[in-house]
């Protein structure tokens, strides 16, 4: 089964592209508890914008330092253009990647709604499912799931994930945050 986890740029400052604390506590509670359902990726695909890049740095502290690969592709909106922008996308993981079950993808609104259809909080994410690369874009045999929907059905929500942070895991995201990119 493939797996591609999309997660919307977490809220940042606006010269600097910096997470704000907050914002990145979120993103990392979200990275580990999808670690914890499904496992470390060693990939995470990035817009080269720098709120993308930070948003990737933080997923990439529970991800075992998984690879970052900057795209400056996912950093253009491609309103108007989402069959060629999803099969642009496509061809580039199938081509590069196809070997790997899950990979994480850091992007812009536009970007989002343009592969999945959907429209995601800032910092969110939602994972889809499918049995290959080529259906995983295919609503009608593809599995989506929203974190958030997720968590609600257990119980639980991104603030009670933030709340079980240890203060370990608090400090190196907060150096993170407040040091240069």
């Amino acid at each position: 089964m493939k797996k591609l986890t999309v997660f919307r740029t977490g809220e940042y400052e606006t010269l600097s592209g910096k997470l704000l604390p907050e914002s990145a506590y979120q993103v990392y509670a979200q990275a580990k508890d999808i670690r914890r359902e499904f496992g470390a990726v060693s990939l995470i695909m990035s817009s080269h914008i720098p709120e993308a890049i930070n948003t990737a740095k933080t997923i990439r502290l529970i991800m075992d330092n998984a690879r970052i690969n900057e795209n400056a592709r996912l950093s253009r909106y491609h309103a108007g253009h989402e069959r060629a922008f999803k099969a642009d996308f496509l061809g580039y993981v199938k081509h590069y990647y196809s070997h790997m079950e899950h990979i994480i993808l850091v992007s812009h609104n536009m970007n989002i709604m343009a592969l999945t259809g959907w429209h995601i909080r800032r910092g969110s994410s939602i994972t889809l499912e499918a049995e290959s690369w080529d259906s995983i874009f295919d609503l009608q045999t593809s599995r989506i799931s929203v974190q958030e929907k997720r968590l609600e059905e257990n119980g639980s929500s991104i603030s009670a994930l933030v709340e079980a942070l240890s203060t370990h895991e608090k400090e190196r995201v907060a150096t993170l945050a407040y040091t240069s990119y």
